[in-house]
């Protein structure tokens, strides 16, 4: 059973990895609109 502090740390996971790839997407977009430009 996952305690409250292995929960949040779950839960911090998720959110970092979500933000990593909200980055990597955003620098992707970014470089695909400079080279279409």
């Amino acid at each position: 059973a996952l305690e409250g502090r292995d929960y949040e740390n779950v839960c911090n996971y998720i959110l970092y990895f979500f933000n990593v790839n909200a980055q990597v997407f955003l620098y992707c977009n970014t470089a695909e609109n400079i080279t279409q430009s």
